[in-house]
């Protein structure tokens, strides 16, 4: 398991059982597949990804109401489509009789949407009549849709003649004499098209944003988007497209990126980012209904560095918890993958800790410079026994750092110590060295200098004490009990919550002493803690502590195993939906909208795992 989110979240569904998602297949069809494209030239504009991700994810919610035979959109693009959003508008019996089946469990859907639904809903009238009572288009569906309406649509994005990228339409259609006038007049949204806008291919109707539909078609007939080798194993191996998929070209999507905003190569984008997104190819996802519930699965291709940190082995420790858990999140990482998360530590550090150095807070003089607090601070020359500048950055110092009071730790002074020299221009007037400040110099902490002095004021290594902490897998994990009333909250040992850790019990052990004394040193209660047969728990109770490091049932539970699939997976996330709806109870019965929606939901979960080629996520929500 890992403890970072897959590329492209989402839910995988279980791997096909046909043999389509073998490695070799995808591999094999991409080396035999002719030069799909040229990268030079190809953008996405601003306007066609943002509307990608819009139909992405507001149209999965629309869409949450539209599978069946016949072409797919895909035939009807080019292979040069640098990624599209695809939703059936006329889904299979069994995903019809689910998906309504779910709608009909949350009351106040179709009075929201203005519409009726019921297991006799046509669901191409469904959307066309919400559409109409939004307000944003003014429709007749048996009048103006339902003559030459086809099962499925598209929105996608494609090269132009210059190289730009356009937005394009793709509707399925059975009437293409009916098709052209409705969509020519705008369907009642508004502006109307130009016929040149519009062309047929394939049994779509091609719609553009101003280029000659002509040229889209044109395009497509010398190779579509559905012969291309790399899109047909990339959806082979996702299986069940759903009621929404999609899929994108990462490389161009890049390509564009780069040469639109050329600070993302001009240190705006750390270094490692931009390496991990150059390291993938490809992203497909598609989101389906069940007969319990929805999920989201999506795939990401790239190179070993995007699959390998979501591959592993075994089952999940969350099977572990307590049935009575409200929340868990789980993972598994290795000792390399913590160096590597500590490298972008030490560059983000660096990176921030540059915009904050002796006088990048103030001047020297401190002269017409806005502190973080909002405040200006005050010029001129100084005189009197109380320097003003150092009053107002003594009291800004506090009241960024929430500290009240004058009777300072040592911790607490040595922060304001920080921030005074920053805030002052003290730090840039006396600069030092390494050698002379644990702070590595020029007033500000320095990533080795603060490393350094943790391990010498309180005795904690890093990285190496992360590697024993995260060990082979980690979950933290809150329960529900006690929380039944939030009022009754008053401290941290009322609320159950803890860390498990498996790994090496005897490290574990000796990294919680020198925590403690950290803990002890701040004023603040020690941890509660014990030992478990495969590692350690910290808890905020001494009970919660050995429920912990024993071995509960969670992963038997209806909620549980009804949006988590444990086996194999680098990281779970586990929600009791049912559990958190009763925590929350007492806030929401002001807002019975909100509690009307919540209340049919029984748990969410997602997952993250790979195999040779694709590094998948799965996201599902259960009804009850």
């Amino acid at each position: 398991m890992t403890d970072h989110p897959p590329p492209y979240p989402g839910t995988p569904a279980e791997p096909p059982t046909d043999g389509t998602a073998e490695p070799a297949a995808h591999a094999e069809a991409a080396a035999a597949a002719p030069v799909r494209r040229s990268r030079k030239g190809l953008v996405i504009g601003g306007s066609i990804a943002a509307g990608l991700l819009v139909l992405g994810g507001a149209g999965a919610a629309a869409y949450a109401m539209l599978d069946g035979g016949g072409a797919q959109p895909e035939a009807a693009l080019p292979a040069s489509t640098i990624g599209y959003v695809r939703v059936d508008l006329d889904p299979s019996a069994e995903q019809k009789i689910n998906l309504l089946r779910l709608a009909d469990r949350l009351p106040d859907l179709s009075a929201d949407l203005g519409v009726e639904i019921d297991e006799d809903s046509d669901l191409k009238q469904v959307i066309a009549e919400a559409v109409t009572a939004s307000g944003e288009c003014d429709l007749d569906y048996d009048a103006d849709i339902a003559p030459w309406i086809g099962d499925r649509g598209a929105l996608a994005a494609v090269p132009g003649a210059d190289g730009e990228p356009q937005p394009v339409w793709v509707l399925a259609v059975t009437d293409e004499d009916a098709a052209r006038p409705a969509l020519e007049s705008g369907l009642g949204c508004g502006e109307t098209i130009g016929a040149d806008q519009v062309a047929f291919t394939e049994g779509y109707a091609i719609v553009t944003d101003g280029a000659p539909a002509a040229d889209v078609v044109a395009d497509t007939e010398q190779g579509s988007l559905a012969d291309d080798a790399t899109f047909a194993a990339d959806m082979a191996a996702l299986g069940d497209p759903g009621l929404v998929s999609f899929w994108a070209d990462a490389e161009a999507a890049l390509d564009w990126s780069l040469a639109a905003i050329p600070e993302l190569t001009d240190g705006a984008l750390p270094e490692n980012d931009l390496k991990n997104l150059e390291a993938l190819t490809t992203a497909a996802g598609a989101l389906r209904v069940n007969p319990d519930g929805i999920e989201l699965e999506t795939l990401s291709a790239g190179d070993e560095a995007v699959v390998a940190p979501y591959r592993a082995s075994g089952t999940s420790v969350t099977t572990e918890l307590p049935e009575t858990t409200l929340l868990a999140l789980g993972g598994s990482t290795t000792p390399d993958a913590v160096d590597d998360a500590w490298e972008q530590f030490r560059e983000l550090y660096d990176s921030m800790g540059s915009s904050l150095g002796g006088g990048a807070l103030m001047s020297s003089t401190g002269a017409g410079v806005t502190a973080p607090t909002g405040r200006t601070a005050p010029t001129g020359p100084v005189g009197g026994d109380v320097d003003p500048l150092e009053e107002y950055c003594l009291e800004a110092s506090k009241e960024s750092l929430g500290i009240t009071g004058d009777d300072l730790s040592d911790d607490e002074q040595m922060m304001i110590d920080v921030f005074m020299d920053a805030c002052t221009g003290a730090a840039a007037e006396e600069p030092t060295t390494v050698a002379d400040d644990p702070w590595g110099g020029a007033g500000q902490p320095d990533f080795d200098g603060m490393v350094a002095l943790l391990e010498e004021e309180y005795d904690l290594r890093l990285p190496d004490d992360l590697k024993t902490l995260v060990g082979e897998q980690v979950v933290l994990a809150v329960d529900s009990r006690g929380l039944e009333s939030l009022d009754a909250v008053e401290g941290m040992d009322d609320v159950s919550a803890g860390l498990r850790t498996v790994g090496d019990t005897d490290a574990l052990q000796d990294l919680s002493g020198r925590i403690d004394s950290l803990l002890t040193e701040s004023d603040m209660d020690p941890l509660a803690t014990s030992p478990a047969d495969d590692g350690f728990v910290f808890a905020t109770n001494g009970a919660y502590a050995d429920e912990l490091a024993g071995d509960g049932g969670l992963g038997s539970t209806d909620a549980y195993r009804s949006v988590v699939s444990p086996e194999d997976v680098s990281s779970v996330l586990y929600v009791d939906l049912d559990r958190l709806t009763e925590v929350l109870r007492p806030v929401l019965e002001s807002d019975p909208t909100a509690l009307g929606y919540l209340e049919p939901l029984r748990a969410a979960g997602m997952t993250t795992s790979a195999d040779d080629t694709y590094a998948k996520a799965t996201f599902r929500v259960s009804f009850d």
